[in-house]
């Protein structure tokens, strides 16, 4: 899970490291490099969410946990689904102001899925989050292009909830 420490200490402030197994690097800056079948991780130096105000132990967990949805329901066709309810769980608060977070499992049928992730810092693993999604009603979203270029384009994904079966 731990990016080479060089990496890690040319995160911008914000900024996000991506990683995933079948990345050639595992790590890159860029998050289009990471659509791909492998398991997805990353690392985030988080903007400031009150201007002036380092942000909470806490507030570093929840907006890393925020993101388990993105890692767990993102594969080779992008991102498949939109998280409704996301829940932390926490053995401790992170300690360093760089977090991580690793997918562990995604299952998903007729539409509706959970992941699960694993919350890291520069000590080891701090704790779980837990998401339950939805399928994209408009298909994956193709994040192999960029924010700039974002599509809905691969619409395997998306459900019937028509149907009686």
């Amino acid at each position: 899970m731990t990016p080479p420490e060089p990496l890690i200490e040319s995160l911008p402030n914000p900024g996000i490291l991506w990683g995933s197994d079948e990345h050639p690097d595992r790590w890159s800056f860029a998050m289009p490099e990471h659509q791909n079948a492998g398991r997805k991780r990353l690392w985030f130096d988080q903007p400031q969410v009150i201007s002036g105000m380092d942000n909470t132990p806490f507030v570093r967990a929840a907006m890393v946990g925020e993101l388990t949805n993105t890692l767990t329901s993102w594969s080779d066709r992008g991102i498949g689904f939109i998280n409704h309810d996301v829940t932390i769980l926490l053995s401790r608060l992170p300690i360093s102001p760089v977090v991580g977070i690793e997918a562990d499992n995604h299952i998903a049928d007729s539409g509706i899925a959970a992941g699960a992730a694993s919350m890291w810092d520069r000590h080891g693993r701090f704790g779980i989050s837990l998401v339950g999604s939805v399928a994209h009603m408009a298909g994956s979203l193709n994040s192999a292009s960029g924010p700039d270029q974002w599509a809905e384009s691969d619409r395997s994904y998306q459900p019937d909830f028509d149907s009686t079966h």
